[in-house]
């Protein structure tokens, strides 16, 4: 009777214990090997990104009742091409540069005319086919501390990995893209990654400042607090309308724009976000009215100064 009783005390033991002690250290890894560590960031100290997108496009056969210089053309096709640099470097701990050489060339289709909001926002009236480089941006950007909480900043373009203050002024100057900071939206806000259309990609009735490559320069602030963001800024125009020449008289020719930026929960503590933006562009500018009586459209130096909104 007590060899039965060994035995089966050693069955239980080696057959059914071991068995469940070893399932309960698959479902608990940390019993063997301890938690894992939080991983430690380290701040950088230069940032360097490209992106390079190929648009093309074609249209098919269809009838118009008529056909002028600028209609949208039958039976055509047209291909853009775009490449970007992203580089960015800490200056110090809270100054960062920015520059952005950029190559672009390419058609859009029927010159870019013949309809109200183009279907390729690559797509500019630059009237140069080949490639050709330039200087997309060109800036240095200051942040103020308004708080001594750090928070973490991801590496991205034009981003350098590390810790930014979590309210703060930013201060930026030089040559950027207003459409970088002010009427954003993560489902359609670029050209290159999402949807192809000039007035998806921003509000249709935004005329932010650009020259023809949607770029431009200026000053822009922006205050980051915990439950709002509130965005200013003050740049050129072009000297003429499409060029890539800046008027740099700005008593005459300017664009203001601000936007406050508030998050808020929408469904179920889906995020979301409310923006109302102002602008105000001084320029010269057409009257509809006497382009209608007249008949006629007035070279851009005959033009008189207006201010849009």
């Amino acid at each position: 009777m007590k060899t039965k009783g060994l035995l089966l005390k050693n069955f239980i033991r080696n057959f059914l214990f071991q068995p469940f002690a070893f399932a309960m250290i698959i479902s608990s890894p940390s019993i063997l090997f301890g938690q894992e560590k939080t991983e430690e960031k380290n701040p950088a100290s230069t940032s360097i990104h490209y992106q390079a997108t190929t648009v093309s496009q074609w249209a098919g056969n269809f009838n118009s009742p008529y056909v002028g210089s600028q209609s949208f053309l039958p039976q055509q096709n047209g291909m853009t091409i775009s490449a970007t640099y992203f580089y960015a470097h800490k200056l110090s701990k809270n100054t960062e540069f920015v520059v952005n050489p950029e190559m672009a060339g390419g058609a859009g289709l029927s010159g870019v005319y013949g309809i109200g909001s183009f279907t390729n926002a690559e797509a500019m009236r630059t009237g140069q086919k080949a490639p050709f480089v330039y200087v997309a941006r060109a800036f240095v950007k200051h942040n103020f501390p308004l708080s001594s909480e750090m928070v973490w900043q991801d590496d991205a373009a034009n981003t350098v990995a590390g810790y930014i203050p979590k309210e703060r002024l930013s201060l930026i100057v030089g040559k950027f893209a207003l459409t970088d900071y002010f009427d954003g939206n993560s489902i359609s806000h670029d050209g290159r990654t999402q949807f192809f259309n000039w007035s998806i990609g921003t509000q249709g009735a935004y005329d932010f400042a650009a020259d023809n490559k949607a770029y431009t320069q200026g000053i822009l602030a922006e205050v980051v607090k915990e439950k709002w963001k509130l965005r200013y800024a003050i740049t050129q125009l072009s000297l003429v309308p499409n060029g890539l020449e800046f008027n740099y008289n700005v008593t005459q020719a300017f664009h203001q724009v601000i936007e406050l930026e508030k998050p808020i929960s929408i469904v179920a503590g889906r995020p979301g976000v409310i923006r109302a933006l102002f602008y105000a562009t001084a320029n010269k500018y057409g009257v509809f009215t006497e382009a209608m009586t007249e008949g006629i459209a007035k070279p851009f130096d005959s033009l008189r100064n207006n201010v849009h909104f």
